[in-house]
């Protein structure tokens, strides 16, 4: 509209003129309109002050509370599976960094979980935050940290509340020593998207390969941006091995029993790496009889495929040469029961209860050759734990003590947070609970054992003078003609 952007929306069965609605009262900024999974986010600026809403199941829309503090410049969701919302924030003083924060159910209530990482912006004005969500293993994610210029990896297990460095390979390669050690020396990765979408970024997971990740980084005390040299580990980042020292284009077939392997290279290529047993052997394969320049690799649909196209150009004038690669006949049978082992699922502690659970998925032995094919599924079982203090994080409003590491579990309210203080939506009669400052992990599942959120502490919802009184008028005209009708909005605050 003349007076800027409105959000309307109607039922697809029934769409015209007259059956749209407008969810949100007020005028948006252009493209913030974001529609994912159970939630609808959009912002409106005014006075240079921005405001983020979220609407969670079609419902009406809430402001976005962050702690009092912050005075966000950009907001960017990253991700909004398993009934929450992550969120990277960059503050009015950081350039080349965000704040992470995951919310309440609702999307409403934001916690801070990493501060300051690292974001790269794209010539089109997009952002590129560090930050990978790992597939097949929930609750898993990778991010880059940068703090006073160095660049560090950090792996979660428990979407968020912990944080831990990579554990270096003792041995390269070639078999020789890394004397990389902790705390001087860990692994880092390079968490960058490809441009290419034929091409994997640096980072490779999937779903139907859990535990399995594959990225491109170095050892040291920090991430290098000149050295790309590939690392895979098999149990889901707690141990490392080296297998190439360039950056490759990766591939996962049949759930991850073959990884193909290409060299990221400006120069024509014709061999190919495979390994059949999580890269701890590879096999080279003359995919073509004359150099290609490789422009791309896909897999037939389907996690079991065994079949693979390398796309590329012979020449820089030339036509795109297509090379199919089927791996099927490496393969003698289809694998039995016996061709599994399990393994169970701990982060770097040895904890093996993660996220409320103890979890083992089948993989295959590393010495049998045998296709997984489309009956595979990796999940194995699943136990229930009693909760501890480590599946808990701090509710909206508290924080970890930063400074003491004997207080490193408990949750302090913040110096601008009342815990007893009505919710703003109090209504007189009713009682509210007051939080104890903790909350549970979103789809943590553990039962019985420590609950930090008993106790809560009834209130009666006390008499609160009105506030923020606003009236407007709809299509923002200051003027009407005699007979024209003309709609007041009035809207309330508290």
């Amino acid at each position: 509209l003349p007076s800027g952007y409105r959000y309307i929306s109607c039922q697809i069965q029934n769409c015209s003129d007259k059956t749209v609605t407008v969810p949100f009262a007020g005028s948006t900024d252009r493209d913030s309109l974001t529609v994912q999974d159970d939630y609808i986010f959009l912002q409106t600026t005014s006075a240079n002050r921005t405001k983020y809403y979220v609407s969670y199941r079609r419902n009406g829309f809430v402001q976005m509370k962050l702690p009092k503090y912050a005075l966000p410049k950009d907001l960017q969701i990253i991700s909004t599976d398993e009934n929450q919302v992550f969120v990277a924030v960059q503050e009015w003083y950081q350039t080349d960094t965000y704040n992470l924060y995951q919310s309440d159910p609702q999307g409403v209530y934001y916690s801070i979980l990493l501060e300051n990482v690292r974001s790269t912006k794209q010539p089109e004005e997009n952002v590129l935050i560090d930050i990978l969500e790992v597939r097949g293993v929930k609750g898993v994610f990778l991010a880059n940290q940068k703090i006073d210029g160095k660049v560090t990896t950090l792996i979660t297990y428990n979407k968020g509340r912990d944080w831990d460095f990579l554990n270096p390979p003792d041995i390269d390669m070639n078999g020789k020593p890394t004397n990389c050690k902790p705390p001087d020396c860990y692994l880092h990765l390079h968490l960058r998207w490809a441009d290419n979408p034929y091409v994997s970024g640096t980072v490779h997971t999937k779903d139907t390969a859990p535990g399995l990740i594959m990225g491109a980084g170095n050892l040291g005390s920090q991430l290098v941006e000149y050295k790309e040299e590939m690392y895979i580990t098999s149990d889901c980042g707690n141990t490392w091995r080296q297998v190439f020292e360039e950056e490759h284009h990766i591939l996962y077939l049949d759930h991850g029993g073959v990884i193909v392997a290409i060299k990221d290279t400006s120069i024509p290529l014709k061999i190919l790496k495979f390994s059949i047993d999580e890269g701890q052997t590879w096999s080279t394969h003359n995919f073509t009889s004359t150099s290609v320049f490789v422009d791309g690799l896909l897999s037939e649909p389907g996690d079991e495929t065994l079949v693979m196209t390398v796309f590329g150009h012979i020449s820089y004038r030339s036509d795109w040469e297509l090379v199919k690669v089927d791996f099927r006949p490496s393969f003698p049978r289809e694998c039995t029961d016996d061709d599994y082992e399990s393994w169970e699922l701990t982060n770097l502690q040895g904890d093996r209860c993660i996220m409320g659970q103890q979890r083992s998925f089948r993989k295959r032995k590393i010495s049998s050759w045998c296709i997984k094919g489309r009956s595979f599924t990796s999940a194995l079982t699943s136990k229930v734990c009693e909760c501890v203090n480590s599946d808990f994080l701090c509710d909206y409003g508290f924080e970890r003590s930063a400074s003491l590491k004997s207080e490193s579990n408990k949750c302090f309210a913040d110096f601008w947070f009342n815990p007893e203080a009505p919710p703003e939506d109090c209504v007189l009669g009713q009682a509210y609970t007051s939080s104890t400052g903790y909350r549970k992990v979103v789809s943590n599942v553990c039962e019985g054992g420590v609950d930090l959120q008993q106790n809560l502490a009834q209130h009666m919802c006390p008499l609160i003078a009105p506030k923020g009184l606003q009236i407007s008028i709809r299509e923002e005209s200051l003027a009407v003609r005699p007979g024209e009708d003309i709609t007041f909005i009035v809207r309330q605050e508290q």
